[in-house]
C-alpha cells in the first residue's frame, strides 16, 4: 500500500459554503480534488464561523484534521485610543517597511496556538493562501526553512491597492500615506514572491504588477475555473423588455463601484435610447447606496438568488465593467459560459484575456459603452456570435480539468523537491 504525503493548507477561513465568496469558489474544488492524492490538514488561522460548524461541514470529510485558531477580539477592541497611541501608530505605518494590513492585530496568540498544535516537520509541502499569512509564518519561523512551501497569492496586493488609489472614487484618509503604503506593499510583495519555493498568481496582470518577467521563474500563474457541473439551462420569468445584468457579490466594494457607475454615467441616456430596458443588478449583500436605486423603473435588484445560473441566462446582454481589484473576475467568465455577450472594461478583461470585438466588448468611456450598447441592442447577429466565442475562450482556458492538474503538477513537484 502506498501511503499519501501528507500536506497543511493554511486559510483565513473555512472554504464552505462552495459558492460563498472568491476564497470558497478557488479552494473548496481544489481541496475536493486534493484529498483523492493527499492526507490533508487544514489550519484556519481567522476563523469566521465555529469550530463545531467545521467539524459538522463536508470540509471535515476531505481533512485528516482541521486546526482551527479562535481568539477574543476584546483586545483590539479595547486599545488606547489617546493621541499619543494614535501619534504612534501614524509614525509606524511610515517607518515600518510591511505595508499596514499585513500585520495581524493577535500576533503572539496566533504563534503560541500554533507552536501547541501544528507540527511542522510532519508535512511533504505546505500551501499558504496568501501573502500576509506568509510574510507572518516566516517571519516567526512557524515553518522550518527546508519545508517545500507554495504560496498563492491570488490576486496582487499591489494591484490591488494601486488600482484603488487610481480609482479615486473611495481614497478617504491621508493620501501621502496611502501612496507609502502602496510603494511599500509593492516592494514586500516582491520580496515574497523572490523568496518561496513556488508562488501562484490567479492572473499574468496580477503576476507582473510588480514583478519582473526575469524574476518569476518561480511563479506559476493558475486562475480560477468555472464550475460546469453546476450549470443550469433554465431561465427565469421577466417581464418583457430588454434585459442587461451585473452579477456579483457586493460586499466586494469594485462592485459596488462599477454599478453606481453604470446608474450614475450609462442609464440615463441607455434609457433614452432603450426605452424597454431593465437593468438587473444581481447577487449578495447589495449595499446601502444601491438600494436607493430600487424604486428606479428601469432597475432591478435582486439581492442574493437561490441559482444565478437561470437569471443569467434570461439576459440578453452582461455589462461587467470593473474600476479597481485586481485578479480574475469569476462574474465574467461565467457570464461567458452561460453563453452571454460580455461587454466591460479593459481592467475587466485582465486575466481573461478574451480577444476584444470577438469574444467580449470592451469599452474606454462611458459614452463607448453606451455606444456599444445600442450597437448590439440592434445586432442579434453580432450578439450570438460574441457570446458562442465567449463560451468556447472560457472553456478553453478555465477548465476544471486543465486547473486542477496544474495544482497537482506543483504539489507533486514541491513534494519530490
Amino acid at each position: 500500500m502506498v501511503l499519501k504525503p501528507n500536506i497543511l493548507i493554511t486559510l483565513s477561513a473555512l472554504p464552505y459554503p462552495p459558492r460563498l465568496n472568491g476564497l470558497t469558489l478557488r479552494y473548496y474544488p481544489l481541496l475536493e480534488y486534493l484529498a483523492r492524492y493527499y492526507v490533508v490538514d487544514l489550519a484556519i488561522l481567522e476563523p469566521s464561523v465555529s469550530s463545531d460548524t467545521a467539524r459538522h461541514s463536508p470540509i471535515s470529510e476531505l481533512t485528516n484534521e482541521i486546526f482551527y485558531h479562535q481568539y477574543n477580539n476584546d483586545s483590539v477592541a479595547h486599545q488606547d485610543q489617546s493621541w499619543v497611541s494614535k501619534s504612534f501608530k501614524t509614525l509606524e505605518k511610515i517607518i515600518s517597511l510591511k505595508p499596514l494590513f499585513s500585520i495581524k492585530p493577535h500576533r503572539s496568540q496566533i504563534v503560541a496556538w500554533w507552536k501547541n498544535n501544528i507540527k511542522s516537520d510532519h508535512y511533504q509541502c505546505i500551501l499558504i493562501t496568501s501573502a500576509e499569512d506568509y510574510a507572518f509564518i516566516r517571519e516567526n519561523k512557524l515553518i522550518p526553512d527546508k519545508l517545500p512551501t507554495l504560496v498563492d497569492i491570488t490576486d496582487s496586493p499591489y494591484l490591488l491597492q494601486k488600482n484603488a488609489l487610481l480609482s479615486k472614487r473611495y481614497v478617504k484618509g491621508n493620501l501621502p500615506l496611502q501612496i507609502i503604503e502602496v510603494i511599500k506593499t509593492r516592494f514586500w510583495e516582491r520580496r515574497i514572491a523572490r523568496k518561496t519555493h513556488q508562488t501562484i498568481y490567479i492572473s499574468d496582470r496580477d503576476r507582473l504588477a510588480c514583478n519582473r518577467p526575469a524574476d518569476t521563474s518561480n511563479i506559476s500563474v493558475i486562475p480560477n475555473f468555472v464550475l460546469a457541473e453546476d450549470y443550469s439551462a433554465g431561465r427565469i420569468e421577466l417581464e418583457s423588455g430588454w434585459n442587461i445584468g451585473f452579477l456579483g457579490n457586493f460586499a466586494y466594494k469594485p462592485n459596488e463601484e462599477a454599478v453606481l457607475w453604470i446608474f450614475e454615467e450609462i442609464l440615463p441616456n441607455l434609457i433614452k435610447n432603450i426605452p424597454d430596458l431593465k437593468f438587473y443588478v444581481i447577487g449578495r449583500n447589495p449595499t446601502t447606496k444601491i438600494k436607493k436605486y430600487q424604486k428606479h423603473p428601469h432597475i432591478r435588484i435582486t439581492g442574493e438568488v437561490e441559482n444565478h445560473w437561470l437569471w443569467l441566462n434570461s439576459m440578453d446582454l452582461m455589462l461587467q465593467p470593473i474600476f479597481s481589484g485586481a485578479g480574475l473576475q469569476n462574474k465574467i467568465i461565467e457570464s461567458m459560459y452561460a453563453g452571454k455577450p460580455v461587454l466591460t472594461n479593459h481592467l475587466g478583461n485582465g486575466g481573461i484575456n478574451a480577444k476584444p470585438g470577438h469574444s467580449i466588448e470592451l469599452f474606454k468611456t462611458a459614452q463607448e459603452c453606451l455606444d456599444l450598447i445600442i450597437t448590439m441592442r440592434n445586432n442579434d447577429a453580432r450578439r450570438s456570435k460574441m457570446a458562442s466565442n465567449g463560451k468556447e475562450h472560457v472553456e478553453k482556458r478555465f477548465s476544471k480539468e486543465k486547473v486542477l492538474e496544474k495544482w497537482r503538477l506543483l504539489f507533486d513537484q514541491c513534494i519530490c523537491a
